[in-house]
């Protein structure tokens, strides 16, 4: 935000907040314009309008002369008023599906994208999809251990809310379980004659 002023004598510009949140820091002072720059999270309520007032105070005059303006920034909403679930609670390493589904997410810049995250044995936070997508219900396995889940909801101007999911708490797979699986695959590879066969199940064994 700036404001220029144009005046012979040497002036004081002083920034203030009239209305609204917002940090604004330390006042900003000159003798012709002031630059008064907002760093990211200055504004502490979204979608809340702040009114800035600059005042020019002249004080070689006697009286002195004050003269002020004022304007108005409208801040952008973020998402807001829906949920997020995971299910099921519980599962299986990479074998049970797991299903992250945000609901009712309103805001007044669509569409929205979302961006599923998980927190392992909170062990630091990895994404479930490289970036944000269109759909808000996500599908995907997992490997053993306790997991916070969340979702990332943003706007089309960039607005953003975090939101939790739950837990899921994922077992290891069962070694038996898997060995006879193994067991029953290489069976069926020495008893297969036809090539194309073959190369079909050694690219469903490669799957699991």
């Amino acid at each position: 935000v700036e404001a220029v002023v144009v005046h012979a004598n040497p002036t004081t510009l002083v920034w203030s907040v009239d209305e609204g949140s917002v940090d604004i820091g330390l006042s900003s002072t000159g003798t012709a314009s002031a630059l008064l720059v907002l760093p990211p999270g200055a504004f502490e309520v979204p979608g809340q309008d702040v009114t800035l007032r600059v005042t020019v105070t002249d004080d070689t005059v006697s009286p002195a002369s004050v003269v002020y303006a004022v304007v108005t920034l409208e801040t952008n909403d973020v998402p807001s008023g829906g949920s997020a679930t995971s299910s099921p609670s519980t599962g299986e390493a990479y074998a049970t599906s797991f299903t992250l589904s945000a609901s009712s997410w309103v805001d007044s810049d669509p569409p929205l994208s979302y961006q599923v995250f998980a927190e392992k044995d909170g062990n630091g936070i990895i994404f479930l999809t490289p970036e944000a997508q269109s759909e808000s219900e996500l599908s995907f396995t997992l490997g053993a251990g306790s997991y916070q889940m969340g979702v990332v909801i943003t706007d089309s101007v960039g607005g953003s809310t975090v939101v939790e999911a739950g837990t899921l708490n994922v077992t290891a797979s069962d070694p038996a379980l898997l060995a006879n699986t193994t067991a029953s695959l290489y069976d069926d590879v020495l008893s297969f004659a036809d090539v194309a066969d073959f190369q079909s199940l050694f690219g469903a064994a490669l799957s699991l």
